[in-house]
């Protein structure tokens, strides 16, 4: 059988539209998979960046606690009964003297230049 060309090109017009649709449903397909790959990586990258956020909050909390406690001494169980009126003897280079714990800061004052001047 003998076919026209009018008939071959409505043949080929036929077998490239096929193709053309097949090609589509494909790149619709590479399409979908690339929008779920680029979904899976977005929920991954948010679930890192929350990790993230979280041991951040931790090492501030620590550097937190660690700026209170800077300049501090443990305190001890048993603390060290010192009356209030005992005296604190500190020892200066010429001579020692004692100094009480409890004073006007007023008188403490006044006294800083002969303190000074030793």
């Amino acid at each position: 059988m003998t076919t026209t060309l009018v008939e071959q090109i409505e043949e080929m017009r036929i077998r490239m539209h096929e193709e053309s649709r097949r090609e589509q449903h494909l790149v619709h397909a590479l399409g979908l998979a690339l929008k779920r790959a680029d979904e899976k990586l977005l929920e991954a990258v948010r679930s890192v960046a929350a990790e993230h956020e979280s041991r951040r909050e931790g090492i501030i909390q620590e550097l937190h606690a660690l700026a209170t406690r800077m300049g501090t001494l443990p305190v001890s169980q048993r603390r060290a009964a010192l009356p209030e009126d005992a005296p604190l003897n500190l020892r200066s280079d010429e001579a020692s003297r004692p100094i009480s714990r409890t004073g006007d800061w007023r008188k403490a004052m006044a006294n800083l230049p002969d303190v000074l001047a030793n």
